[in-house]
């Protein structure tokens, strides 16, 4: 399910994948990600949400087979398509970014979600006791942010949730990652300028049992003037 603000969720069966909070009054839970120009240090959300910002051109449509998100934020014009495979357990959103100005731009594309891999009722109910069963580890050979639920009764199927980041054109740099919340929004910050956010703040690589787990991965992109390149981000449930 995903909203025009570009809030929602994705769930298998009865189990949500990431934290979809439902509060009509502040749309600002889902999966997100954030779009920074290093040159000039402007950010900006791929959706409305989280940033709350509808940059200089918005529109979001809904097909029968995709979600289609388009904005212009100076020079710079991105598509985001979210789809969900009708065969396997996965979601894939492809970023396609545009500089349609004279010089070349370095991109810093953020991901972000709070991984639950609960019932909606469960986590609503007490998500601080829900957030101890969740585990996190990074595969560095295959580039795999990886989370988990430990059953809390023995022999409990555990569920697995994988992000991932693909793109067409070359990365710049070493893709990076947190799982730690505290560590990506800072004490007393809201997801519309968080502490990763900060200029030259970078992420921690932080994995394992954290108090308030969620996935996130960065990386860089060079775009030459006029030009266009495309970032395909997987989550596959198991």
């Amino acid at each position: 399910m995903i909203t025009s603000s570009g809030s929602g969720y994705s769930k298998k069966n009865d189990i949500m994948l990431y934290r979809w909070k439902g509060n009509s009054t502040s749309d600002d839970s889902g999966m997100f990600f954030y779009i920074k120009n290093l040159n000039s240090n402007d950010y900006w959300s791929s959706t409305f949400e989280p940033c709350k910002n509808l940059g200089d051109k918005y529109v979001a449509e809904f097909n029968l087979d995709k979600a289609k998100f388009s904005r212009k934020d100076g020079n710079i014009e991105t598509v985001t398509e979210i789809v969900v495979s009708s065969e396997e357990n996965f979601e894939i959103r492809k970023l396609v970014l545009s500089n349609l100005g004279d010089q070349g731009r370095t991109l810093e594309i953020t991901s972000y979600m709070e991984i639950t891999l609960a019932t909606f009722g469960a986590d609503a109910v007490h998500p601080a006791f829900s957030n101890l069963f969740v585990q996190t580890e990074y595969d560095e050979k295959e580039n795999i942010l990886i989370g988990s639920r430990r059953g809390r009764v023995k022999n409990a199927k555990v569920p697995y949730i994988f992000h991932k980041v693909i793109s067409n054109g070359e990365l710049e740099g070493s893709i990076t990652y947190e799982t730690s919340r505290i560590n990506f929004t800072g004490r007393n910050r809201e997801l519309k300028a968080p502490l990763a956010m900060d200029n030259d703040k970078s992420l921690n690589n932080t994995v394992g049992t954290v108090l308030d787990p969620i996935m996130s991965l960065r990386t860089r992109i060079r775009l030459q003037p006029h030009s266009q390149a495309e970032i395909f981000l997987y989550n596959r449930n198991m």
